[in-house]
């Protein structure tokens, strides 16, 4: 394997497969199925959105209008979110512990009764330990994604790479469900993510990781096996580093 410590972010989005929402257990299996392969070589931690439950763009929605109030709906929203973060994290655990994963929940916000409280310390001696790490509650604060969350952990941990799975197969100059004619990238870089205004990752997140130097790979993860690929050095998705 290319890479020793890495930081797989999946979409909560990838995790409910062709349902709207919720969760497609065949799909989860065959990522952990995956995860079990590279884990005997590769330290992994793996952060989990939640958008197939709850979608902070849906705030803006008649149903939420009438829950929130205007000055409180983001951060409401994104509390829920997090929430829906404890969930994935929970069934995928699972899931990664009957292929014979051996796994720890870490999460950003304090709730013992269901996970452990995310120590980078602690972690690290999980990761030694032959432990896949999965992270539960983002960074634990409102406003900021699990794309920031990946980036930070894999800051604080000294992971050599994150991977970002998605429902796309890399990153565009536009969004290709729209243009036909978009181009993919191969290799771009975070000063021409955040420059270009390319919405694939967050500000935060590219700039940690522009700054802490660790490259990040955006693939399509409807192929785990892209996961296998990637990490023997094999040409997937598109690379977003420091420098061309």
């Amino acid at each position: 394997m290319e890479f020793k410590r890495l930081i797989i972010k999946l979409s909560g989005e990838s995790l409910s497969g062709n349902k709207n929402s919720g969760i497609d257990f065949e799909v989860l299996s065959k990522i952990a199925e995956v995860i079990k392969i590279c884990s005997k070589e590769t330290q992994i931690g793996i952060i989990l959105g939640g958008g197939n439950f709850w979608r902070g763009a849906r705030i803006k929605s008649e149903c939420v209008a009438h829950i929130f109030s205007k000055s409180q709906s983001r951060l409401q929203s994104d509390k829920i979110g997090m929430m829906a973060t404890v969930i994935n994290s929970l069934v995928f655990s699972e899931i990664l512990k009957e292929k014979g994963v051996k796994t720890k929940i870490q999460s950003a916000i304090y709730m013992p009764q269901i996970a452990e409280f995310y120590k980078p310390e602690k972690c690290l001696d999980y990761l030694n330990d032959g432990y896949t790490i999965v992270f539960a509650c983002g960074i634990g604060l409102p406003f900021f994604s699990t794309d920031t969350s990946a980036a930070l952990r894999a800051s604080e941990l000294q992971a050599d790479v994150i991977f970002k799975a998605t429902n796309t197969d890399g990153v565009y100059n536009n969004d290709p469900k729209i243009d036909l004619n978009a181009i993919k990238y191969e290799i771009v870089t975070f000063s021409e993510i955040l420059s270009k205004n390319i919405g694939i990752i967050d500000a935060s997140a590219a700039s940690i990781c522009r700054d802490s130097g660790i490259p990040l790979l955006v693939f399509d993860i409807k192929k785990p096996e892209n996961i296998i690929l990637a990490l023997n050095g094999k040409k997937v998705g598109t690379w977003i580093k420091k420098n061309h």
